[in-house]
């Protein structure tokens, strides 16, 4: 796959043709109820020491947009590029079963290759006042029971402040450490030179701004809010 070797690329992944653990492509009727978006999923099988994927693809989803996808092809584009990169994010590690990528890093980095991390951040921080911007930023390693647009977000923010902060080097070998089996804090220290507190200190800053970049103005949110009718 063409996709795979340039997002094998861009992260820095030490990878070959095909994947390490058996993947399968199937076809089928609807996504999980949170998913990042409407075209493609992934799901895992862990039996024991054996580890395999599904990369599944919403047939109905494909039928419902049917008119719309010749002006959404950047939409399957990202779609795909998610479910991809979280299949090779999950094969790599799988060759350690003690090790499993943290779900801030898998998810941000999904987002990160699918090209479409901005967009979400602007829709998120769209919706409410730039004063309550502070209120869109998360603890990476305290996700709630569901993934939101919120979460994806911030994930999608931590990985993009990597880059902002040492580059392309620096992000990929952050990925690199990683899939080696090093813990997050260890892989920010080795990649960024940065102890983990002081680069969470950063994300925030980073992120709070971010939000307040998009969120709505004073005018804007006057326009946005309803008017009452004089009685």
């Amino acid at each position: 796959l063409s996709a795979q070797s340039d997002i094998a690329t861009q992260l820095g992944l030490r990878y070959g043709q095909g994947f390490i653990h058996p993947v399968s492509v199937r076809f089928q009727d609807g996504v999980p109820a949170i998913n990042e978006n409407p075209f493609f999923s992934v799901r895992t099988h862990v039996t024991g020491e054996s580890f395999s994927q599904d990369l599944l693809v919403n047939v109905e989803a494909f039928a419902k947009h049917r008119d719309e996808l010749s002006r959404k092809e950047d939409d399957l584009r990202s779609g795909f590029r998610y479910a991809l990169a979280q299949v090779m994010l999950n094969d790599l590690p799988a060759a350690d079963p003690g090790n499993t990528l943290p779900l801030w890093v898998s998810e941000g980095l999904a987002v990160y290759v699918s090209g479409d991390g901005d967009r979400l951040v602007q829709e998120v921080a769209g919706r409410i006042h730039r004063s309550r911007a502070p209120e869109l930023v998360a603890e990476l390693n305290n996700p709630g029971p569901f993934l939101t647009p919120r979460a994806w977000a911030n994930y999608y923010l931590a990985i993009k402040y990597i880059f902002a902060q040492g580059g392309v080097g620096a992000l990929q070998a952050f990925v690199r450490n990683l899939t080696d089996g090093n813990s997050a804090p260890d892989a920010i220290r080795q990649s960024l030179n940065q102890e983990w507190p002081v680069f969470v200190s950063g994300l925030h800053e980073y992120a709070q701004k971010t939000f307040e970049q998009y969120a709505l103005s004073e005018e804007e949110a006057d326009r946005a809010t309803p008017k009452r009718s004089s009685p």
